[in-house]
Order: C-alpha cells, then structure tokens, then sequence
C-alpha cells in the first residue's frame, strides 16, 4: 500500500519555540510519521483523500525536548489518519 500525506500546515500555538526548535520538532515528525505507517499502515475504512483533518491535542511538557514534542504530534496525527482514533502513543 503506498501511502501519501500532505501538512499544508501544522500550527503550534503558544509554545516557545525558536526556529532551531520548530525544525527539530518538523523533522521529528516526518520520521516518526513515516515509521509508524511503516510499521502500522492504515486501515482500509480510515484511507481516502480529507481536506482537513483534526488530530487530538498533544500535552507540552515544558521539560520534553522538541523531538519528543514532534514525536508525540506524529502519534496524533497517525492516530487520527490510521484509524485508531486515539491518536496517542502506544
């Protein structure tokens, strides 16, 4: 199955990230994106095209580092896409 994801946009609203930062939490969650859906896929009721989809909200810890914050962002939105609905990390 190939699988093809689109973020126009990702939206970190008051968090105190530096640009160095956000590119860390970015490439955090491309790699953790790409091996979950490695690892997990999709199921076949939850694949399709969506103009906008909704992933739950991911708790900042002020002490986590931006790769663990792009980590936790990934479980969500994998959660959200893959069917899980959950979105957390397993």
């Amino acid at each position: 199955m190939n699988i093809e994801l689109h973020i126009d946009r990702l939206v970190l609203e008051g968090l105190p990230l530096d640009w160095k930062e956000a590119s860390r939490v970015q490439v955090a969650v491309q790699e953790t994106l790409t091996r979950l859906f490695s690892e997990r896929g999709m199921s076949e009721r939850s694949s399709g095209v969506y103009e906008s989809r909704m992933a739950p909200p991911v708790a900042f810890d002020a002490n986590s580092s931006s790769r663990a914050l792009g980590r936790q962002i990934a479980h969500a939105i994998h959660g959200s896409l893959a069917g899980s609905g959950k979105g957390g990390e397993k």
